[in-house]
């Protein structure tokens, strides 16, 4: 009987330890931590500490990716970042534009380059490049990190995916002189099963939005209309 319930004990044991019987996450031990985090966001927002009030900074999960979600205001404006906890990429953020006239620390020339901003971006009349429809100011996809979308920015090897680069170049082909500075909003994602890929193009005052089959590359949907629409 003894043996009964030392056996059973040992067997509780093993099935707490490993996650009530799931798969053991991955040790944070190789997360690149907060501190870093907070570092990556605001070496890419082109901050110091000392100008940003943090507002909120901890670990999440999205998708079986775990990330780290870094809010804080700077200059009136509140910047949102979510970085990748093991990689340190940038996943997605919400960083505006200082042309969008929120008083942020101004870029360097190199840091506007780094960032796909480009004068094409910019109407004849030496204006603002207007947002997308719907008011809200959105930020251009950053070569591959902002194209990641949680883990899954490049084709996954033997499932088919074509991956975001891929995406992004099918949608591109379709208006000339864009470039992935010119897009926005864009996510991967899966409805109803399909895996899909969406964003919008703004190019020459004009807003094409894009949904690409995720495995084949077609072009599921594309709507087009002048900015001010």
């Amino acid at each position: 009987m003894k043996k009964h319930v030392m056996a059973a004990a040992a067997i509780m044991t093993l099935f707490l330890a490993t996650g009530c019987g799931g798969a053991p996450q991955q040790s944070q031990a190789s997360y690149i931590g907060v501190d870093a985090a907070k570092s990556i966001a605001l070496e890419h927002a082109g901050l110091q500490a000392s100008q940003v009030s943090f507002i909120k900074s901890e670990l999440d999960e999205k998708n079986d990716v775990y990330y780290y979600e870094i809010d804080f205001t700077a200059g009136g404006a509140e910047l949102d970042y979510d970085i990748d906890a093991i990689t340190g990429v940038i996943i997605e953020h919400n960083n505006p534009s200082p042309a969008g006239g929120i008083a942020v620390a101004p870029q360097t020339d190199q840091q506007a380059a780094s960032q796909g901003v480009q004068g094409q971006n910019q109407p004849a009349d030496g204006g603002q490049t207007p947002s997308p429809a719907g008011g809200q100011s959105q930020t251009p996809v950053q070569g591959q990190q902002a194209a990641n979308g949680y883990g899954q920015g490049q084709a996954n090897a033997g499932s088919g995916d074509i991956g975001s680069d891929r995406a992004m170049a099918i949608a591109l082909e379709k208006v000339p002189g864009a470039t992935t500075a010119d897009i926005y909003g864009f996510e991967r994602e899966i409805d109803d099963g399909r895996l899909k890929y969406e964003g919008t193009i703004v190019y020459n005052l004009m807003e094409y939005d894009f949904e690409i089959d995720g495995h084949s590359g077609a072009l599921i949907e594309w709507d087009s209309e002048s900015v001010y629409d």
